[in-house]
């Protein structure tokens, strides 16, 4: 089959998600049987209405059940792992994944555009397909013999009445037919075949109607001398005639008690009242069938009357009523019943009895007699309307107005009330008694009147009761305008209450307590031209979102006012700032400086109090970068650098952090100098005689040097003792190695380990060097810190937040433990609205969190930056690597020494070939032999991860350097294994244009380039870091490579970082390159050059 099938008639868009759902997908979901069944639904019209919701994730119907119960359906897009992946609901007994989602999935399938799928594909889904004929079995015809027999009216009334039964025929292989089968033989497990699909398809629509017309299955139905034989047409209900007709359209014959004689099913007729005029004055009425001929009889069909059986001279015609009738009037009409009413009767009937029948059936006055019996009526006086009655009324027992509501018509001098929405009166118009409700929007702002049903109409209540400040509302601004508005009536029953607004806002005193510890106490005071108001009052009116207040004696204010905005934010943000045991104390932890000084200016006698107060309003204006402030702090002497300003500003800021004893994070960027600032505001503690207990830094292991490295350059007054292994490794307790130290430095690992020897010392400080390491709250780690005893806590962190807020709060967790104490309470108050877009809510947090987190970036700081930064960062080599290194080391030494003793310039090769032994066990012995690649791991690899992470989260590139392209391979399938990207160069890539251009146009973060392939043909100027992995003992190389990002065209800071493995031949390196510059500064003006050529006494150097 070709040709593809288009959506021909109006309708919803549908998703495409929703016509991607295949049939094998509904039988997985919702099982066989309900596909079926679903199937058949969807063919037979069952879903009433579809629509789509929610942008396109969600569509909507209305299915008709089995019976005449109406199910409201969804089927709705859900995320997972698997592509198309749909949830579906159901008000039905199923509930999930029912015959009605099946329904509503084929129904909009096949009305949208087929987009290439044929006409069989798109009619298979509603339209059910023959079943192929049995090979060599003839396919006969159904026949449907409509016959009548006296039947009891019930089971309790055996009165007998004439009977409409269906009974089933089959044509036989001669062309007669066979009038003995029963259903059954036709339908069922037991069925004979021989018959046409479609014709049982017609009789099991039929069968179904009687299934679904009794509790107790179809048996119960079937009538006659054989149970199974007959089927009372009545008892199928109105449903019969759409079946009947599908059955007509597929061919099935009816037929009377002769097979011969065919049945017509005839269009919808109407069962009326004829009246006439009698000879002597009186009338006649009767009921007929409108158009019928006399000579005919006729048999209703069911209970009310739906349909009629009519025998005429001409035929037999079986036809469904236009309207349903009462049982009584087809039994008038069957006998051919005739009322004659006497003359002096005629106006009873005309008044009394007519215009009931006019509600029944139409009645046809033949001959005038009821129009010359309709007296005129009086013309009534003009009906006004409708109005909005509403009744005012003190309410009993309560201190507020009871409020009732009606829909008014004015006749005369009359007002008519009806209860909104109920009853009927020929007086009322409905349809503009809504219109009137929908255009009266003054009547919500009376709280509890008004309601809005599913289709969006306005809906009146009969009573409510307004109490409150919401009464204030009503009574000043509300009441008003209802006694001016046109269509509203006011009545006012009695006296109401009496109220007066205060001349003047609030006034609100707000006393610090004399106490400090981890809660700050403030008394709250609030009065009101005069009056005291109780603060526990205002703190309720304010939870529950009021507007305004009353007070008992009848004065009110508005809550809405510049004094109490701000405690209407406090409370909506948390609700355990209020004192349990003092009703007019709000109790703040110290971490939300952010709150405390934003209430007021706070006036205090405490000393304590007030340093506390002066320390938190200093933290606030630095954090706003107010680095002036920071230059108002001496610099401590024993600092042996010059602090830019921004340094300057961020030592000030650590120091008043330490000064209230609170924690924070500093967040600047990479490069910025966050160690030194630290160690400046460690040094100041020292200096002034606080430093009472050591500071415990915990670091990521290949950053511990840099601490001691930084602490010797930049404050060598600090004691610093590194504890880089356990207790049990060092053989000796932590208080005996730390003894006399002002800075501890450790590694994450360590401080897990050895938890309780760490938890059982005090410290002044904890610093968290790379603080994202511990930001899962459920980690040994993490539960380990936040154990330690320390005054203050500080998280170092490039990256406060990489994946969700969820981040910042694990480390907020550690640093300021009572800003927000609940994970789930912070993610409900803002990791939820901020991500759903909520800004206001994102500044709310950023203005709680702000006087507690620094954070600069590069760009606000660049002024102060020299163009290129170059760091030289120590790393530290796992203890399996340092002895694999140590070994290889003695043995190359010797040979070493020993090819300088012989002839240092026949032996070059020999002796440069274990000087790269060496470089490439520095970097990883797996270099060397491949059998220690699984013995140990490559410290640098975790350095450059973890600097890279940090980088690339901030929007930063990197260009990485090597010289040993195998140990690039390994960089790069270690980055790749943490999910970043990476683009690679080396002197085997054909295509070097092509991968640049990508590095260049694209966003991959990390570009590994070996020393020799990007030293020269290259701008790299999109990217502002470089990490050169092992130092060359030429500069030149490096120098080189760094200058692909490092020239004309760059408009960032370029930071460079030289990986230097601790206590290898990499740090003689170092120091070989320093040398190289000092010779080339000596010489440059004579035109002299960096050269790569090395001396025998420099090797002789590079191993003492």
């Amino acid at each position: 089959m070709s040709g593809g099938a288009r959506r021909t008639g109006p309708g919803p868009e549908l998703p495409a998600w929703l016509g991607a759902i295949s049939d094998a997908e509904l039988e997985r979901v919702c099982g066989p049987g309900a596909v079926q069944r679903g199937r058949e639904y969807a063919r037979t019209g069952r879903v009433l209405s579809l629509a789509c919701a929610d942008r396109g994730q969600m569509v909507l119907a209305e299915v008709r059940g089995s019976g005449e119960q109406t199910y409201s359906t969804m089927v709705t897009r859900a995320d997972g792992p698997r592509e198309g992946m749909w949830l579906s609901r159901c008000n039905c007994p199923v509930g999930v994944n029912c015959k009605h989602a099946v329904a509503l999935v084929l129904h909009g399938r096949a009305g949208m555009v087929a987009g290439g799928r044929s006409w069989s594909e798109v009619l298979g889904e509603v339209v059910p397909v023959a079943p192929p004929a049995r090979p060599g079995q003839p396919q006969g015809s159904l026949g449907l013999g409509i016959i009548v027999e006296q039947r009891p009216r019930s089971r309790l009334d055996h009165t007998p009445i004439e009977t409409v039964l269906l009974v089933p025929r089959k044509e036989s292989r001669v062309g007669t037919w066979i009038t003995t089968i029963t259903w059954p033989e036709i339908v069922g497990p037991v069925a004979l075949g021989g018959i046409r699909p479609a014709h049982v398809s017609a009789a099991a629509a039929l069968l179904r109607l009687a299934s679904s017309s009794t509790t107790s299955g179809t048996s119960s139905v079937l009538a006659g001398s054989v149970p199974s034989r007959a089927v009372e047409l009545a008892r199928l209900g109105p449903g019969v005639w759409g079946e009947l007709a599908a059955a007509r359209r597929a061919g099935v014959r009816l037929q009377g008690p002769n097979p011969a004689e065919p049945v017509e099913l005839g269009d919808p007729v109407d069962i009326v009242c004829e009246v006439r005029r009698a000879g002597d004055g009186g009338a006649r009425a009767r009921f007929v069938v409108a158009g019928a001929g006399a000579a005919g009889t006729v048999v209703p069909i069911g209970d009310p009357v739906h349909g009629v059986l009519l025998h005429e001279p001409d035929g037999s015609t079986i036809a469904p009523t236009c309207t349903p009738v009462p049982c009584w009037v087809g039994e008038l009409l069957a006998v051919g019943t005739t009322l004659e009413i006497p003359p002096e009767e005629v106006r009873d009937f005309v008044r009394d009895y007519l215009p009931g029948l006019r509600t029944l059936v139409d009645v046809h006055d033949i001959d005038g007699v009821v129009r010359v019996e309709e007296a005129e009526p009086e013309a009534p006086a003009e009906v006004v309307g409708p109005y909005v009655h509403l009744r005012f009324a003190a309410a009993d027992g309560v201190a507020g107005v009871d409020v009732v509501a009606s829909v008014a018509y004015r006749q005369g001098d009359d007002l008519m009330r009806f209860a909104p929405h109920t009853g009927w009166d020929a007086i009322r118009d409905y349809l503009v008694e809504a219109d009137l409700l929908d255009r009266l929007d003054l009547l919500d702002a009376i709280p509890g009147l008004t309601r809005r049903d599913r289709s969006g109409r306005r809906l009146l209540a009969h009573r409510t009761t307004i109490a409150g400040p919401a009464l204030i509302e009503v009574l000043m601004r509300v009441l008003p305008e209802l006694r001016l508005h046109g269509d509203i009536i006011v009545e006012e029953s009695g006296p109401l209450p009496a109220f007066e607004e205060a001349g003047g806002e609030a006034e609100v005193e707000i006393t610090p307590l004399d106490e400090v510890r981890d809660w700050l106490s403030l008394r709250v005071t609030i009065t009101v031209d005069g009056q005291e108001v109780p603060f526990a009052d205002v703190f309720a009116a304010l939870v529950q979102g009021a507007e305004i207040m009353v007070l008992p004696s009848g004065l009110w204010f508005s809550l809405d006012q510049p004094a109490l905005r701000r405690l209407v934010e406090l409370i909506e943000e948390s609700r355990e700032i209020r004192d349990p045991d003092r009703s007019d104390v709000l109790r703040l932890h110290r971490h939300r400086v952010g709150d405390i000084t934003e209430l007021m200016d706070l006036s205090v006698s405490d000393p304590a109090v007030t340093r506390w107060l002066a320390a938190v309003a200093a933290l606030r204006e630095l954090s706003a970068g107010d680095e002036e402030s920071g230059a108002a702090l001496p610099v401590p002497a024993g600092v042996q650098a010059e602090l830019r300003p921004y340094q300057r500003a961020g030592y000030a800021w650590l120091s008043h952090l330490l000064d209230a004893d609170l924690g924070g994070i500093l967040a600047d960027d990479m490069g910025l100098g966050k160690t030194l600032q630290t160690l400046t505001a460690v040094l100041r503690l020292k200096e002034e005689g606080r430093l009472d207990r050591p500071v415990l830094v915990v670091a990521p292991t290949s950053v511990l040097s840099a601490w001691t490295g930084e602490a010797a350059r930049f404050t060598p007054s600090l004691t610093v003792v590194a504890v880089p292994v356990t207790a049990r490794k060092a053989n000796q307790p932590l208080a005996e190695r730390i003894a006399g130290a002002d800075v501890v430095v450790t590694s994450y690992a360590v401080a897990r380990i050895d938890a309780g020897e760490f938890a059982a010392q005090e410290w002044s400080l904890l610093v968290l060097d790379e603080a994202q390491f511990v930001k899962n709250p459920q980690s040994k780690t993490h539960q380990v810190l936040r154990d330690l005893s320390a005054r203050s806590v500080l998280a170092i962190t490039g990256t406060p937040m990489e994946n969700s807020l969820m981040d910042l709060w694990s480390i907020l967790a550690l640093t300021a433990p009572g800003l927000f104490p609940r994970a789930d309470e912070f993610a409900q108050t803002y990791r939820r609205p901020i991500e759903s877009g909520d800004r206001v809510t994102l500044q709310r947090l950023r203005r709680r969190v702000r006087p507690l987190m620094l954070r600069r970036t590069k760009a606000v700081v660049a002024a102060e930056l020299p163009e290129k930064q170059v760091q030289v960062v120590s790393v530290p080599m796992t203890a399996a690597h340092e002895r694999i290194y140590q070994q290889h080391l003695q043995r190359e030494r010797q040979r070493v020494l020993r090819l300088l003793d012989e002839d240092p310039d026949h032996n070059r090769v020999a002796i440069l070939a274990s000087l790269t032994t060496l470089r490439q066990m520095a970097l990883h012995p797996g270099l060397v032999d491949p059998d220690y690649l699984e013995r140990t791991a490559a410290a640098k690899t975790d350095a450059l991860v973890d600097h890279v992470r940090e980088l690339a989260a901030e929007g930063h590139r990197a260009l990485v350097f090597s010289t040993f392209t195998r140990f690039l391979r390994m960089v790069q399938d270690r980055l790749h294994g943490e999910g970043l990207d990476t683009a690679y160069l080396d002197g085997s890539t054909t295509d070097r244009e092509t991968v640049v251009r990508d590095f260049r146009e694209g966003e991959v973060p990390v570009f590994l380039i070996s020393l020799k392939a990007g030293g020269f043909g290259l701008t790299l100027t999109e990217a502002d870091y470089v990490f050169v992995l092992d130092p060359w003992w030429n500069p030149a190389a490096e120098e080189q490579a760094i200058d692909r990002v490092h020239r004309i065209g760059q408009d960032k800071t370029v930071f460079v970082y030289r990986f230097v493995s601790a206590e290898t031949i990499e740090e003689k390196v170092i120091a070989l390159q320093e040398h190289k510059r000092e010779m080339f500064t000596k010489v440059v003006d004579q035109g002299g050059s960096l050269t790569g050529t090395i001396s025998a006494v420099e090797i002789r150097a590079l191993l003492e």
